[in-house]
């Protein structure tokens, strides 16, 4: 603990817990939001906002597309010039050119569960190869 202790700024939480929500990227750069994804966005941090005194942290993850079997799946099933087409998108809009890992998810998760992450609450992460920067 560290500060006053006296003053009550720095007490412990009584209770403490971590919650970590999965949203997509393209929420956090739409113009088109519908009142759905801003619930989506608004939540975390509302959560976040109602459940802090109890020592729970509340973040989102926001990923861009991600490499799974499934994704693989549907990108072998186009075209090679499609193929080629969205692999000249990815290094277009993406400044790391390339889409992300499972493990960059978990990797990300794993981080904001961590006490690394103990003053952080109402965040939406995005891990998205700079996607949204674009």
């Amino acid at each position: 603990m560290v500060g006053d202790e006296t003053s009550g700024l720095y007490k412990p939480a009584p209770l403490g817990g971590k919650l970590i929500f999965i949203q997509f990227a393209s929420l956090l750069f739409s113009f088109s939001l519908t009142s759905h994804i801003l619930l989506s966005i608004s939540s975390t941090k509302a959560l976040a906002f109602e459940v802090g005194h109890l020592g729970v942290r509340v973040n989102a993850i926001a990923p861009g597309s991600i490499s799974t079997p499934q994704f693989n799946r549907n990108l072998q099933a186009l075209t090679a010039e499609k193929q080629a087409a969205f692999e000249t998108m990815v290094k277009e809009i993406y400044p790391l050119q390339h889409i992300g890992t499972v493990e960059d998810i978990a990797q990300a998760a794993v981080f904001l569960a961590s006490e690394n992450a103990s003053w952080i609450t109402g965040t939406i992460l995005a891990v998205d190869g700079g996607l949204t920067t674009n």
